[in-house]
This record gives structure tokens, C-alpha cells and sequence, in this order.
């Protein structure tokens, strides 16, 4: 018995020095492909049995290895991207072999290195000599791979031959499909109107979005948003409506994912409906986002949840043209002949204080960008960024401190902005809470830096006159920039004029008033809405523009009214 034993074990150790390793059968190279437990594993047995690999096992290899997770080492999968050429281009290698080959090239993160480059091209010319085969699902699934690799544009004949025959079948597709299809086009910036408006109208049928899971309600948004291939306000409404029904099942970064695309297509009806109230739970939006845990978002997550923010807040632009003006006779003609003119935008409704608090606080690093500058808003990280702002020339060394000045009432007033503490009246005895004191010092470098652009501008070009563009919080009360304007430029503090733009908390401000045709009413004036907002003594700006809703007007057919 002992000596049968030794014998079986020489054996084995005679296999193993030689090479001679048994051929398996085609089925049980796929089979033992399929079970490889791990990358390097599916690596030996590709070296083991590279002979007998065929188009088959060869999809199948590059299929496990996605599945196995990320390739750590470049020159061991070399020999497979070998065969992957040799065999890509056969008669026998269809588009489930391409489909299975460029999906795991793509999820195993090897799809991403340098010696991929060529696999890809040869892929791409078998692939499209053989579209008219693709159903569906090897439609996306090929668009993604290229485009999650960041090859997208490279590619433009690949997506232009998948966008065309993806139409016309839209309502094939499964959810995944057709999330998966919009991401890929809008990753690889790939013009595809004519697709984009087939996906809007399959989107907008009943029911169907119901199926989408959350990720891939967040895919579709953010494709629709990042490609701006639909200036249809409808698709942003339809995915809003369907998220707001299960806030529960998505996470902080979906959610995140998910305000940046309303925002980056000022998708306002759809912000409303997703965050203007709660679900059928009765969380609303901002409270997911808290209860997912901000302390651990990382950075990418916390820069679109704050864009989001800025455009709820600050940066939603609108019409000007149905106004009431509340001003003297000659007040525009003023603002007409003055050297400098400042614009700023307010809103009538108050911040959603309870996410401010928990977002704000996690603000220590991203808070805003000003070209290719990060402006940091923490201890030693604020004197970094200052320094950093100067040496590019964003801000200026003629000026003490440019960067970081700033009164206590400027700080109120920001803080206000922040948690919706009003200013004026009855409440203004409330103390200003410490909540914005982080992000505080970002925001006077931002103002810093515009007001350094204009007053080198104005003492270069004395003659010029100028405009400038920027949120309210930049310019009223001559906070911000008009105070660091008048201090380096002396002389346009005489030749100025601050409007500040404002949505109308009651649009009956904005009918014709008494003096124009109409009786006196009862009704509120623009006096009394402006004297709520900045008070009776304060000197908040020259000009105040009111303005409706002009977009949900527009809808309803009452614009022409106006």
C-alpha cells in the first residue's frame, strides 16, 4: 500500500516538473473556467490549457475575470489579450463572444490599461460587422464597456452604428437596458438626439419607470442631464415623481447622483416634486441624505450634494422680462450711465436648514471652485488656499488680507442665507448661529477674488464700464465685493448701481399696480415685500426686480397676460 502511494505521488511530481498537464474536454475547460475561484487561478488555467482555449473559453475567461474583480497585474493577462486578438477576428467570434469579452474587460478594470488598446480596435471592427446580429442586451452591454473604460470617444463610428439600431426597439429593453444605453452615450459624449427623444417618449410610458430600480433611475437621470439631449423639462418630472415614491431604497451618493442632474439641468418642477416634501415614509430628501450618514461621504458625493445646494439656494436663473419695477422715474437711466453695475439674485422661500446643518458641517474640504483653484475653509487649509489664490493671480498682493476680511454683520447676514434667520423685523434680535463659520472664509475668497478681477480691470481700462454677475450673497448690503471694489477703486463707489433680482413671494406684486389703469387694492405691494426682505433702514441695494414664476406660466398659458 505504501509503495502504491509513493508511486501515485512521483507521478505527480513528474507531471508537475514536465508540463504535461492533462487536455480537458471543451466542456470542462468552460466548466472549470466558470469555477476559477480567483484571478490568478483563471490565470494559470488559461497557461495550463492555452492550446485548447477557442472563442469560446477565451469570451468565457475574459467574462470570470470581470466577475473575479480588478486586475492588479497588467503583464499576467497579457498572454490572454494575445489569444483575445488571435481569435477575435475568426468567423467563429459573434457578438456573444464580443459582448461577453468587452463586458469583462471593462468590470475587471483591465479593459482601462494601455496594452488593451488594440484589443479594443479589433473588437470594435468585429463588433461592427456584426450589429445586425445584436439583440438588446448586447447593444448596452457594449456600449457601457467601451464607455466605462473612458473609450467612448474614440469610438464615434461604434456608437453612431449602436445609437441607430437601438432605435425603434426601445421597448425590448429591460430597465437595465435602457439605463445603461442613455449612461453609455452620455459618457462617451456621443450626439444622439434622435435616440435621446425615443428614450424620453419609451421613459414617459405608464409604468414603466416603475421597474427601474433606484441606481438605475439615478443612471438615467444623470444621462439625460450630462448630455443635455432633451430640453424637455418631462423625463426630469417623470423620474422625480417615481423617486420620491421610494427615497428609502436609494443611497447618500444615488441621491447625491440625483439632485447634481436636476440641478445641472435646472430641472425646477422636478426639484420641487423630489424635494419639497416627503414620500409616502414621509422622509423627504434631505432627510435620506442625513440618514445615510454624511460623516462619511466621501468628496465626489459631499461636491454634488453642495452644487445642489447652490442651485436651490442661489443659482437658478430667471426671466426679467414680466417685472414690476419699484423705483424712482430715473432710477434705470441711472443704472444705465453708472461705470459699475452689480446684479445679485435672492429667493423669496427659506434653505432647507436641516441638511445645511448636517451638510456644512462635513464642508471642510470641497466647498467651492473658482477655475482650477480649491478654496479650503478649515484651519491651515484656509491659509493654503490663499496663499495658493495669490501665486495664480486670483487674488491680489496690493491689498491687506484681500482674501479674508470680513465684519461680523457680513457674517450675519451670509449665516441668514444659510439657515433662513431672518435679518429684520420682529426675529432680527436672534443671534447669528455658528453653523457657517467653516464655510464663511471660502465665501469671502470667492468675493475677494471677483472684486480683485474688476478693480484691475477698472484701473487698467478707466474708461470702460462694467457688469457684474453674482449671487446676492456677494453684493448686498455692499457686502462681499462692492466693499473690496470701493476700498481698491475709491472711485467707483460714486458711480455705481446694485440691483438685486428677487422671486416674488406673492405674484400679485407683479400685476399693474394703481397709476397704470387699475384701482387701488388691498392687495400687498412690492414696497412692503422688499421693506420684509432688507428691512426700512438698511442700505441693501439701489434696485430691486421682482419676478414670478415664469416657467410654470409659461405651461399653464397665462404668460401672454403678463
Amino acid at each position: 500500500m505504501e509503495n502504491h502511494f509513493a508511486f501515485i505521488l512521483a507521478a505527480v511530481t513528474l507531471t508537475s516538473a514536465t508540463s504535461i498537464v492533462p487536455r480537458l474536454s471543451p466542456p470542462a475547460l468552460t466548466a472549470a473556467i466558470k469555477r476559477s475561484p480567483t484571478l490568478p487561478a483563471l490565470i494559470e488555467l488559461h497557461a495550463l490549457q492555452r492550446h485548447n482555449f477557442n472563442h469560446i473559453h477565451i469570451s468565457a475567461f475574459w467574462a470570470r475575470a470581470g466577475a473575479l474583480g480588478s486586475a492588479k497585474s497588467a503583464q499576467a493577462l497579457q498572454p490572454a489579450v494575445e489569444d483575445t486578438l488571435r481569435l477575435c477576428t475568426t468567423a467563429e467570434f459573434g457578438c456573444r463572444q464580443i459582448t461577453g469579452t468587452v463586458h469583462g474587460l471593462a468590470k475587471s478594470g483591465f479593459g482601462r490599461e494601455p496594452e488593451c488598446q488594440p484589443l479594443w480596435n479589433a473588437l470594435s471592427e468585429s463588433a461592427l460587422g456584426q450589429l445586425r446580429d445584436y439583440g438588446p442586451r448586447e447593444i448596452a452591454t457594449t456600449a457601457w464597456s467601451y464607455a466605462r473604460c473612458g473609450l467612448g470617444q474614440g469610438y464615434p463610428r461604434l456608437f453612431a452604428t449602436l445609437a441607430l439600431e437601438a432605435r425603434g426597439r426601445l421597448g425590448e429593453y429591460t430597465p437595465q437596458g435602457l439605463a445603461n444605453l442613455a449612461w453609455a452615450m452620455a459618457k462617451a459624449q456621443h450626439a444622439a438626439l434622435a435616440l435621446f427623444a425615443e428614450l424620453e417618449a419609451e421613459l414617459q410610458r405608464p409604468h414603466r419607470l416603475a421597474d427601474f430600480s433606484a441606481r438605475e433611475l439615478v443612471s438615467t437621470a444623470w444621462a439625460f442631464a450630462a448630455s443635455a439631449q432633451s430640453s424637455s423639462p418631462a423625463i426630469f418630472e417623470a423620474i422625480a415623481a417615481e423617486a420620491r415614491q421610494r427615497l428609502e431604497d436609494f443611497t447618500l451618493h444615488e441621491l447625491a447622483v440625483l439632485g447634481w442632474s436636476l440641478a445641472a439641468a435646472d430641472a425646477d418642477v422636478a426639484g420641487d416634486l423630489l424635494f419639497g416634501g416627503g414620500g409616502p415614509g414621509g422622509a423627504t430628501f434631505a432627510q435620506r441624505c442625513e440618514a445615510q450618514g454624511l460623516e462619511g461621504a466621501d468628496a465626489g458625493t459631499l461636491t454634488q450634494l453642495w452644487q445642489w445646494e447652490l442651485w436651490r439656494l442661489e443659482l437658478r436663473n430667471r426671466a426679467r422680462d414680466s417685472v414690476e419695477r419699484s423705483r424712482s422715474p430715473d432710477a434705470l437711466d441711472e443704472a444705465a450711465s453708472a461705470t459699475l453695475v452689480l446684479v445679485g439674485e435672492v429667493y423669496a422661500t427659506p434653505p432647507v436648514v436641516a441638511f445645511e446643518a448636517a451638510l456644512l458641517s462635513r464642508m471642510l474640504g470641497i466647498v467651492s471652485t473658482l477655475g482650477a483653484v480649491a478654496f479650503i475653509a478649515e484651519g491651515e487649509g484656509a491659509a493654503e488656499a490663499l496663499a495658493h489664490a495669490k501665486s495664480e493671480g486670483y487674488l491680489g498682493e496690493d491689498l491687506h488680507n484681500w482674501g479674508m476680511d470680513a465684519t461680523e454683520a457680513h457674517y450675519a447676514f451670509f449665516e441668514s442665507l444659510v439657515t433662513g434667520r431672518p435679518l429684520h423685523g420682529a426675529a432680527q434680535a436672534q443671534q447669528p448661529s455658528n453653523l457657517a463659520r467653516r464655510l464663511f472664509p471660502a465665501q469671502i475668497m470667492k468675493s475677494a477674488a471677483m472684486a480683485h478681477r474688476v478693480a484691475r480691470l477698472a484701473r487698467e481700462h478707466p474708461a470702460d464700464r462694467y457688469l457684474v454677475i453674482c449671487g446676492s450673497s456677494h453684493m448686498l448690503f455692499n457686502h462681499g465685493v462692492p466693499e473690496r471694489l470701493f476700498a481698491a477703486v475709491p472711485r467707483l463707489r460714486g458711480d455705481c448701481c446694485r440691483i438685486v433680482a428677487r422671486q416674488a413671494s406673492d405674484e400679485q406684486l407683479l400685476r399693474p399696480g394703481p397709476g397704470q389703469g387699475d384701482e387701488p387694492s388691498a392687495e400687498p405691494t412690492a414696497a412692503a415685500e422688499l421693506a420684509a426682505a432688507f428691512g426700512t433702514d438698511t442700505d441693501a441695494a439701489d434696485l430691486a426686480f421682482l419676478y414670478g414664476d415664469w416657467k410654470r406660466e409659461a405651461r399653464s398659458g397665462s404668460l401672454g397676460d403678463w
